[in-house]
């Protein structure tokens, strides 16, 4: 079942941690302005994936718990540069990754990434589950790989948000209920907006009721756009299609405001725009 959340100062306890942290609410920032004409999203310079232990961890040679590959320790609050993302397995009750790790001073080997974190995110691996920042502007950290189901939801603080070019998905309901969102850079590694969330009372699309967003490109990774991802977006009235998506990869169920869907699958590749409010769309 999809659960609610209001975003306002809340305690998380890490699961068989120990650790209690206290994150803030959100607060807002300025608006960004629409594109005029299709532009290619430009890809950030490589910047480290850097995690945090939430307690003290062991370093293993190998991806295990066996006692004779412990090669250094991890301090709680250390940090950790991300190499490579290893097998999943169940530590503890968290079910999570491995990580390939390089640590402050320069040892490589393995940790469980059930027991690290980024700062402002609940995480499970390099998936987001959950956002505990303030908001206004966000630029999600590199090595994070998709933005889970529900995770900035509700989230009102949120003005823009820019993801790196490690992030391949997007979560339904992820960014659902932002309503001052204004502005959102998708990277070109992403190749799906999912379905909607949904619950006895409602459906959540991945931007759903995001009524300030007024425009938004989709790169050319993309390759699916699952139901009413932009459904409740009252202000959208630019759109840039820079990727191909075959019919049956774009979900017929509320996906944008308007005809937009259907003008897509006729006028393919462009930018597409519409007056506020307006059921009509027109390629430019």
């Amino acid at each position: 079942m999809f659960k609610k959340r209001t975003v306002t100062a809340v305690v998380v306890t890490a699961l068989a941690l120990g650790a209690v942290l206290l994150f803030p609410a959100c607060k807002k920032n300025k608006p960004a302005a629409a594109p005029a004409e299709p532009i290619d999203i430009p890809e950030p310079p490589p910047q480290p994936a850097i995690f945090y232990a939430t307690s003290n961890v062991r370093l293993r040679s190998q991806p295990d718990r066996s006692k004779d590959n412990r090669i250094a320790g991890v301090p709680r609050g250390g940090s950790v540069e991300l190499i490579e993302v290893g097998k999943t397995e169940m530590i503890d009750n968290i079910r999570a990754p491995w990580f390939k790790v390089k640590t402050e001073d320069g040892t490589i080997g393995w940790v469980f990434s059930g027991y690290f974190t980024m700062p402002d995110y609940q995480m499970i691996g390099t998936v987001i589950t959950e956002y505990k920042g303030k908001g206004g502007s966000v630029t999600i950290p590199n090595g994070v790989t998709r933005i889970g189901e529900s995770a900035f939801y509700l989230c009102r603080n949120l003005t823009s948000v820019t993801m790196p070019n490690s992030v391949t998905s997007i979560g339904g309901g992820a960014f659902y209920g932002c309503t001052n969102l204004t502005s959102v850079t998708i990277p070109n590694s992403v190749t799906n907006i999912d379905n909607a969330q949904f619950d006895e009372f409602n459906a959540y699309g991945a931007f759903g009721n995001c009524a300030n967003l007024t425009n938004i490109t989709i790169p050319k990774g993309v390759k699916s756009i699952g139901s009413m991802a932009f459904n409740g977006c009252t202000n959208l009235i630019n759109v840039t299609f820079q990727s191909a998506i075959d019919e049956a990869d774009f979900n017929p169920k509320d996906t944008f405001p308007g005809d937009l869907r259907d003008k897509y699958l006729k006028g393919g590749l462009g930018i597409y725009t519409r007056q506020s409010g307006g059921e009509t769309w027109t390629k430019q």
